[in-house]
């Protein structure tokens, strides 16, 4: 049997149990993303946002456990942010051009990939609270 169909088929039964959030900041009282995907399992942190074209501006993708991020095989960059455990910000790293890799250290529980430029706009700072929503 050939294995990238075994692979396929795996990522779309999983893809259709993952969880969509709105993620908000409560320390700025701002929406940080209306359509943040979940990639909690370890095939659908592997791939993440490869593949994908583009980013649309409302969306997001939440890597959890996670504590670091590769933009190797994207064609668009991204901000990476990351979480402690209690959803507060970490660090927070900008414009994260392809073929990049970002390692933000143990404490990190989970990263939130968002279009390049979106956490300025959202106004996210290190030492921010995020409140995730399930859509």
């Amino acid at each position: 049997m050939d294995h990238r169909f075994q692979l396929g088929r795996l990522v779309e039964r999983i893809g259709r149990h993952t969880s969509l959030l709105r993620i908000a900041n409560t320390t700025r009282n701002k929406t940080v993303c209306d359509r943040a995907r979940v990639a909690d399992h370890f095939i659908t942190r592997l791939i993440g946002m490869l593949g994908k074209p583009t980013f649309s501006p409302e969306d997001g993708l939440l890597l959890q456990p996670c504590s670091s991020v590769h933009t190797l095989g994207m064609a668009f960059s991204i901000d990476a942010i990351s979480l402690g455990r209690d959803l507060c910000v970490l660090a927070i790293r900008t414009n994260l051009d392809p073929r990049q890799i970002a390692n933000f250290g143990p404490k990190t529980h989970c990263v939130l990939e968002l279009p390049a430029g979106r956490s300025l706009i959202a106004g996210l700072c290190v030492g921010d609270h995020l409140l995730l929503s399930k859509l």
